[in-house]
């Protein structure tokens, strides 16, 4: 999980027949045609499935286990160190954000992603 990171998710066979799922539901491919599973947050894999304790004993790593793993696609911010990128606020699976709390700073990209960075945009008109 720690190696996984930020927003991962973990993979537990679907036990429903009516589609009321536990989690994102997904079919895949797999050897013998269809593999139903459901992705289920880091946080309801340990809770529910489990059969033992979470290895993972840093708390706030566990955390961020839950938040969105989407980050700026900014060019100047994708060739810096993974501790400067700014990542969406948001949490695992969260709803698209139309707009910026009174609270926060940021963008949010076209597809509904909070990020905690500001970005001058440059018009080029051609004549």
């Amino acid at each position: 999980c720690e190696y996984l990171g930020r927003g991962h998710v973990h993979l537990v066979p679907c036990q429903s027949s009516s589609g009321h799922c536990t989690g994102r539901h997904r079919q895949t491919g797999g050897p013998n045609g269809r593999i139903v599973e459901d992705e289920v947050s880091h946080k309801q894999f340990w809770d529910f499935y489990a059969r033992f304790e979470d290895p993972t004993t840093d708390r706030d790593q566990v955390r961020l286990f839950d938040l969105c793993p989407a980050y700026c696609g900014s060019v100047p911010e994708v060739t810096l160190q993974k501790d400067s990128i700014s990542f969406c606020s948001g949490q695992l699976w969260h709803a698209a954000i139309k707009a910026i709390p009174s609270h926060q700073t940021g963008h949010i990209s076209t597809n509904g992603h909070l990020f905690g960075c500001s970005h001058k945009k440059h018009i080029i008109l051609v004549i």
